[in-house]
This record gives structure tokens, sequence and C-alpha cells, in this order.
């Protein structure tokens, strides 16, 4: 069976960020594609990023945009430490080692060249699809349980606990809460847009603040082990924390305005 190619997207990082010893990263640097990189190429360059990390100064910010199929990865430098972003899951964790993410990115628990990853993102291999994912939290809950949790989001029965509110308190809820949330408008960053009717508008953002993706879903009123919540329809869990914060998926938002 074939070797599965990404085609990578690079910004603030040289051509031949494929070669570690000689990758460079620098607010000058033209943005590139790269068609049919191999998963031990993204490897090399995943390894080069982590290294890179520390050293970023203002205002580069380097980072690799990933197309596996119909998914996509973002692997950026924020703050010194590496972040992974997969819109697909809808999910991310900071400071994963480069063979996490590429675990995760290819749905294996073995390394570029081994038999899962061989079958790549598109393929099968001798585990569904579900056991791999598995496998990928159980290996990196011993390192980090955060990180764990946030590469493959709880599942409905994991959720908190929660109660669905009658239809005059939802609407008082929703009414109160309704409004625009944001973690912030760098690179990777999210911002939700709440409405009173209960749906909601999640984005990611890219460079300048411009948005580059987005998820629209419902969400009803509820009431979560005595707190006020809004249950979404891709079984996530925004809880309100106070007047002007939220929280989704554990990033904080903050509302920008009513």
């Amino acid at each position: 069976m074939s070797t599965p190619a990404f085609t990578l997207g690079l910004h603030h990082l040289s051509a031949d960020a494929t070669q570690a010893d000689a990758t460079q990263a620098g607010a000058n640097l033209p943005d590139l594609e790269l068609p049919a990189v191999k998963p031990e190429q993204l490897r090399v360059m995943l390894e080069a990023l982590a290294a890179l990390a520390p050293q970023i100064q203002y205002a580069a910010n380097p980072e690799i945009r990933i197309a596996a199929g119909d998914r996509r990865f973002l692997v950026q430098i924020k703050e010194g430490h590496i972040r992974f972003t997969s819109w697909s899951l809808r999910a991310g964790g900071s400071d994963l080692t480069p063979q996490q993410i590429l675990a995760a990115i290819t749905g294996s628990d073995e390394g570029p060249g081994g038999a899962a990853a061989s079958a790549g993102a598109g393929g099968r291999s001798g585990f569904p699809r579900g056991l791999k994912i598995a496998l990928i939290a159980a290996a990196i809950l011993g390192s980090n349980a955060i990180t764990a949790w946030m590469l493959t989001r709880p599942p409905a029965d994991l959720m908190p606990e929660y109660r669905l509110l009658a239809e005059e308190p939802a609407k008082r809820l929703l009414a109160g809460v309704a409004g625009d949330y944001a973690m912030g408008a760098d690179d990777g960053d999210y911002a939700l847009r709440i409405s009173p009717e209960g749906k909601v508008r999640w984005v990611t953002f890219g460079e300048k603040g411009v948005v580059m993706e987005e998820t629209l879903l419902t969400a009803q009123a509820a009431d979560s082990r005595g707190k006020p919540a809004l249950v979404t329809s891709n079984r996530g869990l925004i809880e309100i924390r106070d007047p002007v914060t939220v929280a989704f998926y554990r990033d904080v938002y903050q509302r920008k305005g009513r």
C-alpha cells in the first residue's frame, strides 16, 4: 500500500523546512505550499518547529497548515510553545511532542513507516479507527492527561451532567448570554457568537484576524451541576461562568460587547 502524503502550507518558515538543520523562521519569509509531503518528512518538520519554538522573536509567527484528505490541522508556535489544532475534531492542545502530533494526524499509534502509518489518513489498517484513537489517547495519557482529553474530546456520555431548561427559563438564559465572545484575534484563536435564538457561530482566526474556519451550531439552555450552560449540537457544553465570561472545551472567552 502506498505511503500517504500531505499538502502543507508554510507560514514564516523557509522552503527547506523538511531539513531540520536548515529550517529557518522569520516574518519576512513568504508563504509556501508543499505538495506530496511524506510522513517522515512531516516528522522532521515538526521536530524542527519544536526546536525553534523557544527562539522565535516577534513578529515571526511560524505555522504549518496540514491537509490530509478532507481533514485540516494547524501546528503553530504560541508564546514559545507548540500548539496543535484539529479543525476536523475541533480540538487541540499545547506542548505535544512531534510524535504525538504525527500520531494524531495519521490516526496511528506507531511512528512513520509502521503498519498503521502506511494506511494513512484515508486508508485502512488492521485497527478500526476508533480503536486507533483510543490507543493514541492511552499513550498520551501517561504523560499528559489534559492533552489527551483535548485531543480525543470526550463523547456525550462523558460530558458533565446537565438538564435542559423549560421554555421560559431557556429564553431568559439565551437572551442574557447572547453576544460576541473571543479568546483573542491571533492565529489559531477562536471566537463565539451566540444568538438569542440559540444559534452559535464558532470561528477560527488566521493571520490579521481573518476568519479561516467557521462552524455553525445550535444550542439549548441547560443547568449543569447548578450552573447555567448551553448544550451544543456537536456534543459540547458552553459554560456560562459570569456575565462576561464563557468556556467551551476548556478555552475561555470574554464578551466583546453587547
